[in-house]
This record gives structure tokens, sequence and C-alpha cells, in this order.
């Protein structure tokens, strides 16, 4: 119901939490945004704070940035109509923090449709979330939320398919010097005045990355996290906004 539909501009809003609360976290971003809304809003209830979503599909918050998926569907016009609509909004509202979520795996293309070569695609995404940043409220926090790990395939399916062997269904750890991607945009979030907080770690805790954890089931499908893991690193995901959150407010008193 909060996820603006292929082919829209307009961003679809929704609000949880403490709605008449005077301290507002936006949380935009895609599909993988959506993902975190469980935890984001059950954090922002117990924190007594405004949680404000923008999601629309295979359409990154990061400027100078478009996937494939949105390129065919018109040109990327209504994404970036969608991104510059919600920039408007945040510029009108700005709020104490603006979280930014996203696929970081996505087959990016320039302006003419032509893929990006995967060794080029890091310096794409520094230069787009360096964009992204320098027209955010000066007056706004603003947090890059890591995206999660990725599996080579399908775990639902792989699962059905080897009952009785889920080891031939695990994908092995990426060490964080190989992911390039993220490593730019951190690098970026660094240079630009925000902070970078992954929780990549807590989902994928060893080599090979878990596909249960416990008897909760992770993923429902190669690159999303079921509703139900997602609600159970709730306390993750409030610590890191509470942090966030307390280094903003001494920053701000350090200003004064």
């Amino acid at each position: 119901a909060c996820l603006t539909k292929a082919g829209d501009a307009w961003p679809k809003r929704c609000e949880f939490g403490d709605t008449d609360s005077a301290t507002t976290v936006v949380l935009m971003g895609d599909s993988h945004a959506l993902m975190w809304l469980r935890p984001f809003a059950i954090a922002a209830e117990r924190e007594g704070w405004k949680l404000v979503t923008f999601f629309k599909g295979g359409c990154t918050p990061v400027l100078a940035t478009m996937s494939h998926g949105q390129y065919v569907i018109d040109g990327g016009r209504t994404c970036r109509r969608w991104r510059s609509n919600v920039r408007a909004w945040l510029n009108e509202h700005p709020p104490e923090l603006f979280v930014l979520a996203h696929a970081d795996s996505y087959r990016i293309v320039d302006s003419k449709g032509r893929t990006i070569p995967s060794k080029e695609r890091p310096a794409t995404w520094k230069k787009g979330l360096a964009k992204t940043l320098a027209v955010i409220p000066s007056e706004t926090e603003v947090l890059v939320f890591g995206d999660v790990p990725r599996n080579i395939g399908n775990p639902i399916r792989c699962l059905k398919d080897h009952k009785g062997d889920i080891s031939a269904c695990v994908t092995k750890k990426e060490p964080r010097a190989q992911r390039t991607i993220e490593n730019a945009l951190r690098a970026a979030a660094a240079e630009g005045g925000a902070q970078f907080r992954s929780l990549f770690g807590k989902i994928c805790s060893y080599d090979p990355c878990p596909l249960v954890q416990g008897k909760t089931l992770m993923w429902r499908g190669n690159g999303h996290l079921t509703k139900t893991f997602t609600r159970r690193l709730t306390p993750s995901v409030r610590a890191i906004l509470a942090d966030v959150m307390d280094n903003t407010v001494t920053a701000r008193a350090a200003r004064r």
C-alpha cells in the first residue's frame, strides 16, 4: 500500500510511529528499503518518532543512477521525477534524519540505456551518492543503510529441491574488501558528511551465509529478507537509529 506503482512519479507517502512527534525520520528507497519497514516502524514507535516512508520498486534513491528495469519502463523518466518530488517534499519538511536504503546489485545503465560495466559501477554509485547528499537539507542528518548480502540463486526454490541438504543452497560470504559498491557508498557517505551503517555481518554471520536462523527462514528470494526475520533484527535497527540520532543531537548542541 505504501509502494509507488511502476510508471507513477507521484510519491506515495506513509506515516508510522508517533505521527504527532516533533522528531521525524524519513526512509526512502526501493523494495530493499520497503523490506526494512517493520523494524523501522517498531523502532519509531518505541522511540517516540514519526516515520515517513517513500518507496518505489526498482528505483534507487541515489541520483545519477538508473536501473535497467526502470529504463525499460520509460527511459527512467518516472523514477527521476519520483526522486525529484520526494526531494521537494524534504525541502518543505526537513526531517531530523533521512535514511536511504536500496539494492546495490542493480544492472545500472547510462543516460542512453547502455549497461555500465561492473568495474565502473562503484565510481558511478559514489558520484551519484555525492550528488544526492549535496541536495539534502543542511539541517537534516543522513544515514545510508547498507544493502544485504545476495544469494547466488533463489533459496526458496533450492531448499524445496534439496530438502535434506541445506548446504546445497548456501552462498559463500563476500569479504568486505570485495564489496566494492558498498565500499564506494561508505566512502561517499563519509566525504559527504553522512553516516553509513550496515547489518551485513548480522545477516551473514559466518561463511557460507546462513539461510535460516533457529527455525526462522531468513530469505524470501535471492536478495529479500522475510518479514519474520527482519522483525528479529528490530533491536539492531533501533540501536543504529538511536545512535545516529544521539550523534546528531550532540553535534547540533556543539554548534550552538
